[in-house]
């Protein structure tokens, strides 16, 4: 009880501190504070992530009302992705990672646009967009984002699980709890662990993430639920081609994820290609199988297919080539952020990493330059300013790492969620997250099963579970693969 009063004291004098700083704070430029008949220029922003959302608040903070800055995306919200397999791992409240772009718009002079990008025309400076009249601009910055690289591994995309989106990590929340459902009524021990057996595969941040967190919530959260069921049936295994965890990080973090997933007993199998992926089982390329039921993809990420389309020069992976200003090479007024840019660090000659920082601070640099083409004013190189690198690994530990310090255990896993709660978008969501956070601290995880509407492929995906004909008496449940 009296842990209850506590939370709602600390929410009661967020909210008023809140409120206190919203009525003060000052309006930022009206859209349409300019004078009847005059013509301003247009900036149109392609994409909400960290990349375009940080371009759209910069844009709209700085213009003085001077320009017309529009934001496009096909969903009407921001989601904030660092936490996304904490939804998965019924850690985070989905509603918690997303903020809507309407009142960021708002407060930070942007207009909003809901729509699907189909194509640019450079020729007409204009937008092709699904179902509606093409977009004007005369300065257009790229912030498409990427898509799941599956490296044309047809049975990868169909069975596997990606982990992008909302939607992907509630169906992945729902395929976990869906295992251990029907684990509980098997009576086959050999399908009984394969439903108990989770592999993800790529052993990037989110995928140490997510293992870490998968773990937590099956030994602190589903094992008293699921009492009559040998967790010693249970194996999380993550897959990683490369030979060390966390690849683009140092070596001190990728042998501190390693010995702290390993020694949780998490199975970590460094160069392993996956050759092929079914329904029930994952195969590596060194001829290793794996049966399992559940297949989490997190290898990598491709260019988002408007992007790869595009007849301008390219890096690797179908990014854009730009220059040091993030201009698109051979089109002027038109800049690329984030995974959609292959800028090179000047210091190394190496593209810089694919990772939320970069595009944030990338999207301010564009921004600014388009808005010193405006002014005529000399542009600004982009600089990537690494602060630090950090790894959540599971319940009370973490490893960061900033200025060749390491913090690491309880330090660096508090660290982490600190830096990421500054991060978020949004009272709301800070509020919100902090609160997620607390009560999955001190308190059962909530574990019921949120239906969301699948896309076919995932409709797909979820019917090879053999739970959902039993549980749902759609079928009789076919013999497990020799």
């Amino acid at each position: 009880m009296k842990k209850t009063w506590l939370f709602l004291a600390a929410g009661g004098v967020l909210g008023g501190f809140y409120a206190f700083q919203h009525l003060r704070a000052p309006a930022c430029p009206s859209a349409n504070g300019h004078r009847k008949g005059e013509r301003r220029p247009k900036v149109v922003v392609l994409g909400g992530g960290f990349g375009g959302l940080a371009a759209a608040n910069t844009l709209g903070r700085q213009g003085g009302g001077l320009i017309d800055v529009l934001l496009v995306d096909k969903d009407n919200y921001h989601l904030f992705t660092p936490p996304i397999y904490q939804v998965a791992a019924c850690g985070v409240n989905p509603w918690d990672v997303v903020c809507p772009f309407r009142p960021l718009g708002d407060r930070n002079g942007f207009s909003f646009l809901d729509a699907r990008v189909e194509g640019i025309d450079f020729a007409g400076r204009r937008v092709n967009i699904a179902n509606g009249k093409p977009i004007d601009y005369d300065y257009l910055i790229i912030a498409l984002g990427s898509k799941t690289n599956y490296f044309h591994q047809a049975d990868a995309e169909k069975y596997g699980s990606p982990l992008k989106t909302v939607e992907d990590a509630l169906n992945l929340r729902n395929r976990v709890l869906d295992a251990f459902e029907a684990a509980s009524g098997e009576q086959d021990p050999d399908l009984r662990r394969e439903l108990l057996s989770f592999v993800i595969v790529g052993g990037g941040a989110t995928g140490v993430e997510l293992a870490g967190a998968l773990h937590d919530l099956v030994y602190e959260v589903l094992a008293p639920e699921y009492r009559s069921l040998d967790l010693s049936q249970v194996r999380i295994v993550v897959v990683e081609a490369r030979d060390k965890l966390l690849d683009h990080m140092s070596e001190t973090l990728a042998w501190e994820a390693m010995r702290h997933l390993t020694s949780c007993g998490v199975e970590v199998m460094l160069n392993a290609k996956v050759r092929r992926v079914q329904p029930d089982l994952v195969e590596t390329e060194g001829g290793q199988t794996i049966r399992t039921r559940t297949v989490v993809w997190t290898a990598g990420v491709e260019a988002n297919e408007v992007a790869a389309g595009l007849a301008v020069p390219k890096g690797k992976g179908d990014t854009l080539r730009v220059d040091k200003y993030l201009r698109v090479l051979g089109q002027p007024g038109v800049f690329a952020v984030g995974d959609n840019a292959f800028p090179e660090d000047p210091k190394t000659g190496e593209p810089v990493p694919m990772l939320a920082s970069v595009a944030i601070q990338g999207g301010e640099t564009a921004a600014k330059n388009a808005l010193r083409t405006i002014r005529g004013k000399p542009l600004i190189p982009f600089h990537y300013r690494h602060v630090a690198d950090m790894v959540s690994l599971g319940r009370n530990s973490g490893v960061a790492e900033f200025d060749g310090k390491t913090v690491r255990g309880f330090a660096g896993w508090l660290l982490w969620r600190t830096v990421h709660l500054a991060l978020l978008t949004g009272f709301r969501d800070k509020l919100g997250m902090a609160l997620d956070w607390t009560f999955a601290y001190f308190y059962r995880r909530d574990t019921s099963r949120l239906n969301v509407e699948p896309v076919p492929m995932q409709a797909a995906k979820i019917a090879q579970m053999p739970s959902r004909a039993r549980l749902t008496g759609e079928g009789k449940r076919a013999a497990p693969a020799a």
